[in-house]
This record gives C-alpha cells, structure tokens and sequence, in this order.
C-alpha cells in the first residue's frame, strides 16, 4: 500500500474482502483464545449477507445487531 495517498473510501466489508484476497490466512480477530483469519472472517460474512438475503433484507438497508462481544 502506497502511504503517500489516502486509501479510497470503502466499506468495512469491502477492506476485509480486500484483506481476505490478499492475505486470507492473516490474523482478522483475536478474543480470548479465540482467532479468526481474514478468509474466515470474509466466508462467515457471506454466509451472514446470504442468510440475511433471503429473509428480505436488500443492499443498502438498514438492521439492528445486538450480540455480546465475541467471534
């Protein structure tokens, strides 16, 4: 990455997409003992959007998450 210019606007799931192509075995999350790469990280938000998808939610819609701080 050139740090001489300011990276282009994206999204948090577009950066960690952008992490997972690249260096997909890359430490994503750390909590406790438990670990997550970017691979994993970028499957299971498929996975979420996938499931998301087919109860209705559309792109760009706004939902509610209320989850403990965890993977």
């Amino acid at each position: 990455m050139d740090i001489s210019s300011p990276p282009a606007f994206n999204t948090l799931a577009g950066l960690i997409r952008g992490h997972a192509t690249s260096r997909p075995d890359s430490m994503a999350l750390v909590v406790g003992q438990h670990r997550m790469r970017f691979g994993e990280l970028d499957a299971l938000m498929s996975r979420v959007a996938r499931a998301l998808s087919l109860h209705g939610v559309r792109a760009g819609e706004t939902i509610a998450v209320c989850a403990s701080s965890s993977i």
